[in-house]
Protein backbone atom coordinates (compact mmCIF):
# COMPACT_ATOMS: atom_id res chain seq x y z
CA UNK A 1 0.00 0.00 0.00
CA UNK A 2 2.82 2.28 0.76
CA UNK A 3 5.36 1.39 -1.84
CA UNK A 4 9.19 0.98 -1.75
CA UNK A 5 10.01 1.46 2.47
CA UNK A 6 13.10 1.14 4.68
CA UNK A 7 12.67 1.36 7.77
CA UNK A 8 13.95 2.93 11.11
CA UNK A 9 14.05 2.98 14.78
CA UNK A 10 12.65 5.99 16.42
CA UNK A 11 13.22 5.77 20.11
CA UNK A 12 11.08 2.39 20.59
CA UNK A 13 8.92 2.76 18.01
CA UNK A 14 9.49 1.07 14.33
CA UNK A 15 8.68 3.51 11.25
CA UNK A 16 9.11 2.51 7.95
CA UNK A 17 9.76 5.31 5.18
CA UNK A 18 7.31 5.36 2.59
CA UNK A 19 6.09 8.33 0.09
CA UNK A 20 3.03 9.11 3.06
CA UNK A 21 2.86 8.31 6.40
CA UNK A 22 -0.35 9.14 7.50
CA UNK A 23 -1.28 8.91 11.08
CA UNK A 24 -3.69 11.64 11.83
CA UNK A 25 -7.25 10.97 13.92
CA UNK A 26 -5.74 8.77 16.41
CA UNK A 27 -5.08 9.55 20.20
CA UNK A 28 -0.49 9.75 19.67
CA UNK A 29 0.88 11.87 22.44
CA UNK A 30 3.81 13.00 23.31
CA UNK A 31 6.24 15.06 21.06
CA UNK A 32 7.11 14.77 17.50
CA UNK A 33 10.11 12.47 17.05
CA UNK A 34 13.41 14.30 15.10
CA UNK A 35 13.85 11.16 13.81
CA UNK A 36 11.36 11.32 11.25
CA UNK A 37 13.72 13.94 9.15
CA UNK A 38 15.72 10.46 8.40
CA UNK A 39 12.99 9.58 5.84
CA UNK A 40 14.46 11.41 3.05
CA UNK A 41 11.98 9.87 0.25
CA UNK A 42 8.63 11.34 2.45
CA UNK A 43 6.29 12.93 0.41
CA UNK A 44 3.35 13.62 2.72
CA UNK A 45 3.41 13.55 6.36
CA UNK A 46 -0.01 13.60 7.94
CA UNK A 47 0.02 13.83 11.84
CA UNK A 48 -3.43 15.62 12.05
CA UNK A 49 -6.09 15.49 14.51
CA UNK A 50 -3.91 13.39 17.39
CA UNK A 51 -3.03 15.06 20.92
CA UNK A 52 0.68 15.70 20.26
CA UNK A 53 2.27 18.05 22.17
CA UNK A 54 6.13 20.15 22.10
CA UNK A 55 7.32 22.08 19.31
CA UNK A 56 7.87 21.16 15.63
CA UNK A 57 10.94 20.10 15.20
CA UNK A 58 13.33 21.91 12.86
CA UNK A 59 15.20 18.91 11.68
CA UNK A 60 11.94 18.54 9.37
CA UNK A 61 12.99 21.38 7.46
CA UNK A 62 15.90 18.77 5.78
CA UNK A 63 13.13 16.94 3.95
CA UNK A 64 13.85 18.22 0.45
CA UNK A 65 10.70 16.10 -1.42
CA UNK A 66 8.02 16.78 1.00
CA UNK A 67 4.85 17.96 -0.33
CA UNK A 68 2.16 17.61 2.32
CA UNK A 69 2.58 18.26 5.99
CA UNK A 70 -0.19 18.56 8.15
CA UNK A 71 0.32 18.89 11.70
CA UNK A 72 -2.87 20.89 12.48
CA UNK A 73 -5.23 19.67 15.16
CA UNK A 74 -2.94 19.22 17.74
CA UNK A 75 -1.34 20.85 21.24
CA UNK A 76 2.22 21.73 19.67
CA UNK A 77 3.34 24.81 21.27
CA UNK A 78 6.78 26.83 20.63
CA UNK A 79 7.48 28.64 17.30
CA UNK A 80 7.15 27.71 14.16
CA UNK A 81 10.47 26.38 12.74
CA UNK A 82 11.64 28.92 10.37
CA UNK A 83 13.50 25.31 8.77
CA UNK A 84 10.44 24.65 7.35
CA UNK A 85 10.87 27.45 4.86
CA UNK A 86 13.32 24.72 3.02
CA UNK A 87 10.85 22.57 2.02
CA UNK A 88 10.73 23.61 -1.48
CA UNK A 89 8.35 21.60 -2.79
CA UNK A 90 5.92 21.96 -0.23
CA UNK A 91 2.63 22.77 -1.59
CA UNK A 92 0.72 21.97 1.45
CA UNK A 93 1.63 23.50 5.10
CA UNK A 94 -1.51 22.81 8.11
CA UNK A 95 -0.56 24.34 11.34
CA UNK A 96 -3.19 25.46 12.40
CA UNK A 97 -5.78 24.42 15.70
CA UNK A 98 -2.54 23.84 18.02
CA UNK A 99 -0.75 26.57 20.88
CA UNK A 100 1.79 28.11 18.57
CA UNK A 101 3.29 31.16 19.25
CA UNK A 102 5.99 33.60 18.22
CA UNK A 103 6.05 35.09 15.12
CA UNK A 104 5.02 33.83 11.44
CA UNK A 105 8.96 33.31 10.25
CA UNK A 106 9.51 35.56 6.71
CA UNK A 107 11.29 32.14 5.56
CA UNK A 108 7.49 30.85 4.68
CA UNK A 109 7.91 32.95 1.62
CA UNK A 110 10.49 31.25 0.15
CA UNK A 111 7.91 28.36 -0.43
CA UNK A 112 7.24 28.87 -4.00
CA UNK A 113 5.37 25.63 -4.30
CA UNK A 114 2.81 26.47 -1.53
CA UNK A 115 -0.76 26.70 -2.43
CA UNK A 116 -2.46 26.50 0.57
CA UNK A 117 -0.84 28.17 4.12
CA UNK A 118 -3.38 27.60 6.96
CA UNK A 119 -1.72 28.72 10.81
CA UNK A 120 -5.09 29.19 12.12
CA UNK A 121 -6.07 29.19 15.74
CA UNK A 122 -2.94 29.67 17.86
CA UNK A 123 -1.41 32.29 19.35
CA UNK A 124 0.84 33.77 16.88
CA UNK A 125 2.33 37.55 17.40
CA UNK A 126 3.87 40.07 15.25
CA UNK A 127 3.01 41.52 12.02
CA UNK A 128 2.31 39.21 8.94
CA UNK A 129 5.83 39.13 6.63
CA UNK A 130 5.25 40.98 3.80
CA UNK A 131 7.29 37.99 2.20
CA UNK A 132 4.20 36.01 1.70
CA UNK A 133 3.74 37.92 -1.18
CA UNK A 134 6.28 36.06 -3.16
CA UNK A 135 4.00 33.16 -2.63
CA UNK A 136 2.21 33.42 -6.15
CA UNK A 137 0.78 30.00 -6.29
CA UNK A 138 -1.12 30.25 -2.76
CA UNK A 139 -5.06 29.82 -3.07
CA UNK A 140 -5.71 30.10 0.63
CA UNK A 141 -4.00 32.20 3.41
CA UNK A 142 -5.73 31.28 7.01
CA UNK A 143 -4.12 33.13 9.45
CA UNK A 144 -7.41 33.94 11.14
CA UNK A 145 -8.19 33.68 15.28
CA UNK A 146 -4.08 34.87 16.34
CA UNK A 147 -2.79 37.84 17.88
CA UNK A 148 -1.16 39.00 15.12
CA UNK A 149 -0.09 42.74 14.95
CA UNK A 150 0.53 45.10 12.63
CA UNK A 151 -1.29 46.67 8.98
CA UNK A 152 -2.04 44.45 6.35
CA UNK A 153 1.35 44.27 3.67
CA UNK A 154 0.29 45.78 0.55
CA UNK A 155 3.04 42.76 -1.22
CA UNK A 156 -0.06 40.30 -0.84
CA UNK A 157 -1.85 41.87 -3.79
CA UNK A 158 0.34 40.49 -5.46
CA UNK A 159 -0.95 36.56 -5.23
CA UNK A 160 -3.22 36.88 -8.13
CA UNK A 161 -4.59 32.71 -7.45
CA UNK A 162 -5.60 33.51 -4.30
CA UNK A 163 -9.23 32.48 -3.30
CA UNK A 164 -9.04 32.42 0.55
CA UNK A 165 -7.71 35.38 2.41
CA UNK A 166 -9.11 35.23 5.96
CA UNK A 167 -7.35 37.10 8.73
CA UNK A 168 -10.48 37.48 11.04
CA UNK A 169 -9.99 37.90 15.16
CA UNK A 170 -6.57 39.21 15.42
CA UNK A 171 -4.74 42.45 16.02
CA UNK A 172 -4.30 43.95 12.93
CA UNK A 173 -4.20 47.85 12.76
CA UNK A 174 -4.10 50.54 9.84
CA UNK A 175 -6.07 50.94 6.35
CA UNK A 176 -6.73 47.87 3.86
CA UNK A 177 -4.33 48.36 1.39
CA UNK A 178 -5.86 49.11 -2.06
CA UNK A 179 -3.60 46.28 -3.75
CA UNK A 180 -6.31 43.65 -2.20
CA UNK A 181 -7.88 44.84 -5.33
CA UNK A 182 -5.58 43.02 -7.47
CA UNK A 183 -6.89 40.01 -6.37
CA UNK A 184 -8.75 38.92 -9.20
CA UNK A 185 -9.63 35.66 -7.84
CA UNK A 186 -10.18 36.21 -4.35
CA UNK A 187 -13.94 34.71 -3.58
CA UNK A 188 -13.74 35.06 0.55
CA UNK A 189 -12.27 38.00 1.99
CA UNK A 190 -12.44 37.71 6.11
CA UNK A 191 -11.00 41.17 7.91
CA UNK A 192 -13.47 41.10 10.89
CA UNK A 193 -12.44 41.88 14.66
CA UNK A 194 -9.55 43.57 14.10
CA UNK A 195 -8.13 46.95 14.70
CA UNK A 196 -8.32 48.00 10.88
CA UNK A 197 -9.24 52.09 10.44
CA UNK A 198 -9.90 54.44 7.22
CA UNK A 199 -12.39 54.15 4.55
CA UNK A 200 -12.86 51.06 2.30
CA UNK A 201 -10.60 51.29 -0.56
CA UNK A 202 -12.81 51.58 -3.88
CA UNK A 203 -10.71 49.33 -5.82
CA UNK A 204 -11.97 46.41 -3.77
CA UNK A 205 -15.22 47.70 -5.94
CA UNK A 206 -13.08 45.39 -8.66
CA UNK A 207 -13.12 41.75 -6.97
CA UNK A 208 -15.93 40.31 -9.61
CA UNK A 209 -15.10 36.86 -7.93
CA UNK A 210 -15.79 37.98 -4.54
CA UNK A 211 -18.75 36.22 -2.63
CA UNK A 212 -18.44 36.86 0.98
CA UNK A 213 -16.93 40.06 2.87
CA UNK A 214 -17.14 40.29 6.49
CA UNK A 215 -16.00 43.63 7.88
CA UNK A 216 -17.04 43.75 11.37
CA UNK A 217 -15.66 44.85 14.58
CA UNK A 218 -13.14 47.21 13.24
CA UNK A 219 -12.56 51.32 12.90
CA UNK A 220 -13.60 51.73 9.22
CA UNK A 221 -14.84 54.65 8.65
CA UNK A 222 -17.04 56.73 5.85
CA UNK A 223 -19.43 55.53 3.13
CA UNK A 224 -19.46 52.16 1.58
CA UNK A 225 -17.73 52.68 -1.75
CA UNK A 226 -20.41 53.20 -4.70
CA UNK A 227 -18.06 50.31 -6.83
CA UNK A 228 -19.35 47.88 -4.88
CA UNK A 229 -22.47 47.51 -6.19
CA UNK A 230 -20.71 46.06 -8.80
CA UNK A 231 -20.00 42.64 -6.88
CA UNK A 232 -21.89 39.89 -6.83
CA UNK A 233 -21.76 39.27 -2.91
CA UNK A 234 -23.88 36.52 -1.86
CA UNK A 235 -23.33 37.94 2.52
CA UNK A 236 -21.43 40.64 3.64
CA UNK A 237 -21.20 42.04 6.92
CA UNK A 238 -19.86 45.56 8.36
CA UNK A 239 -21.32 45.64 11.92
CA UNK A 240 -19.79 47.38 15.22
CA UNK A 241 -17.77 49.66 12.84
CA UNK A 242 -18.50 53.40 11.60
CA UNK A 243 -19.27 52.53 8.35
CA UNK A 244 -22.40 53.64 6.54
CA UNK A 245 -24.32 52.60 3.00
CA UNK A 246 -25.23 55.42 0.50
CA UNK A 247 -28.27 56.15 0.62
CA UNK A 248 -28.97 56.66 -3.59
CA UNK A 249 -31.50 54.05 -5.00
CA UNK A 250 -28.63 52.02 -7.10
CA UNK A 251 -26.99 51.29 -4.00
CA UNK A 252 -29.63 50.71 -1.43
CA UNK A 253 -31.09 47.74 -4.28
CA UNK A 254 -27.93 46.17 -4.82
CA UNK A 255 -27.66 46.12 -0.65
CA UNK A 256 -31.44 44.27 -0.73
CA UNK A 257 -30.25 41.81 -3.40
CA UNK A 258 -27.78 40.06 -1.03
CA UNK A 259 -28.62 36.94 0.46
CA UNK A 260 -27.50 38.58 3.91
CA UNK A 261 -25.85 41.58 4.81
CA UNK A 262 -25.46 42.71 8.31
CA UNK A 263 -24.31 46.55 8.97
CA UNK A 264 -25.19 49.75 10.17
CA UNK A 265 -26.92 53.09 9.29
CA UNK A 266 -26.80 54.64 6.15
CA UNK A 267 -25.11 57.77 5.24
CA UNK A 268 -27.94 60.21 5.10
CA UNK A 269 -29.40 58.87 8.55
CA UNK A 270 -25.86 59.18 9.56
CA UNK A 271 -25.55 62.82 8.97
CA UNK A 272 -23.49 62.28 5.95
Amino acid sequence: MFGRRSCYSLGSVGVCEHATLDLSSNKLTGPIPPELARLDSLESLNLAYNRLTGSIPPELGVLGRLESLKLDGNDLTGSIAPELGNLGNLGLLLLGGNNLSGPIPSELGKLGNLSHLALDGNDLTGPIPSELGNLRNLTNLSLFENKLTGSIPSELGALGRLTVMALSDNKLTGSIPPELGRLSSLGHLGLRNNELSGPLPPELGGLDRLRTLYLDGNRLTGPIPQEFINLELEEFTWRDTQLCAPANEAFQRWLRSLRYHRGGVTCSSAGR
